[in-house]
């Protein structure tokens, strides 16, 4: 997760990376060094320290002890769909259940999801209500009915407004008239 170049963060960040590991006091002194005009006047502990908190945070540093760190390459976490697909693709037929056990999913996610890849026609369900890959085209189909949802809520919003801006150039309208007859 990269940052704006050339900001505090990402000193921080490019110095974790080069040295590996580092101390809080290690990090001051490497940067007070090499940027004296940068940081002229600044506390500059207390925001290698916030820094480090935030990089903590996102998973590209990891904490070996107390003001010391390591550089940790933050990895992205899989979806859910991605682990159900996975699955679903290795063993070609799945149940619910499977589905739940194997990725933490909720029932109604899992089955909310095998919906959506019947509808794509990916999967058919089979008589034990268990689901069958039929074809398989390697990427995971993407859900365009969630998409199709939000969509007709941009809409129904715009349309609000726009009804919304009519009443009050209606009322303004009204009061002109007014004020002229």
């Amino acid at each position: 997760m990269a940052g704006r170049k050339g900001s505090f963060a990402n000193i921080v960040r490019e110095l974790l990376q080069a040295r590996c590991r580092a101390s809080v006091s290690e990090l001051v002194t490497a940067i007070v060094s090499a940027n004296p005009e940068q940081v002229a006047g600044r506390k500059v502990r207390p925001m290698v320290q916030a820094v480090m908190r935030d990089l903590l945070r996102s998973g590209e540093a990891a904490r070996i002890s107390e003001g010391e760190y390591r550089w940790a390459a933050r990895k992205e976490p899989v979806q859910l769909r991605q682990k159900m697909w996975s699955i679903l693709r290795a063993r070609r037929v799945v149940s619910i259940e499977d589905l739940m056990e194997l990725t933490g999913a909720s029932r109604n996610y899992a089955r909310a999801w095998t919906t959506m890849l019947e509808g794509h026609e990916v999967v058919r369900r089979l008589e034990d209500g268990r689901v069958q890959l039929v074809t398989d085209p390697v990427v995971m189909p993407s859900d365009v009915t969630k998409a199709e949802k939000l969509k007709a809520i941009r809409v129904r919003n715009a349309l609000a407004a726009v009804r919304e801006r009519m009443e009050q150039v209606t009322v303004a309208v009204k009061e002109l008239e007014e004020a002229v007859s």
